[in-house]
């Protein structure tokens, strides 16, 4: 599987633009030469673990997806609320995954903040959906 990794230096913060096109370099790469910028852990993909399943389950085994993602509990895409926990799943055993809270669980997430760049300042916000 391949993906499409565009790298725009400094653009988002330091010289934000709005309004259309910014001239980009790119370049075609496989997911694995992409690993380095995942930081879980794990070492792998993180995935909202109850969202995410119907997705992860439609991969077969033997694809990048499938061999190099993880299942945690976080409960929304801001990553606000949930438990910075991996769950498991075991296809041969269920098709119910296995966390150690209940999943989908919605307490504030702590300890992992997230911010977002508000358009066309580059001024970072802390989300506190």
């Amino acid at each position: 599987m391949d993906g499409l990794f565009v790298f725009v230096e400094g653009l988002r913060i330091h010289a934000p633009t709005t309004g259309g096109g910014i001239p980009a370099n790119w370049e075609k790469a496989s997911m694995s030469a992409c690993t380095d910028l995942i930081t879980a852990p794990c070492g792998k993909l993180p995935l909202m673990a109850a969202h995410s399943i119907n997705y992860y389950t439609s991969c077969r085994k033997g694809t990048w997806i499938r061999d190099n993602a993880a299942l945690w509990n976080i409960r929304n895409s801001a990553c606000t609320l949930g438990l910075n926990e991996q769950c498991e799943l075991d296809l041969a055993v269920s098709n119910q995954l296995s966390c150690p809270h209940q999943l989908g669980i919605q307490t504030p997430l702590l300890g992992q903040p997230v911010y977002d760049i508000v358009y066309g300042t580059g001024k970072e916000v802390l989300v506190t959906q």
